[in-house]
């Protein structure tokens, strides 16, 4: 369980580097927004491919 966490812990920073990346002029609270966004975003996606199944 513990290397599942580290590497969710390790997906999000890459995303979130992503992000700053992209956008290098947001502040904290706008890339906190837009990861989350992102990982709703996954979510939908990976929910809508179980439910076709």
């Amino acid at each position: 369980m513990l290397v599942g966490l580290e590497h969710s812990e390790l997906a999000i920073r890459v995303v979130e580097d992503g992000i700053r990346d992209q956008n290098p002029l947001a502040d904290d609270a706008t890339i906190t927004r837009l990861l989350a966004e992102r990982i709703e975003l996954m979510r939908r996606i990976q929910d809508r491919t179980l439910a076709k199944k």
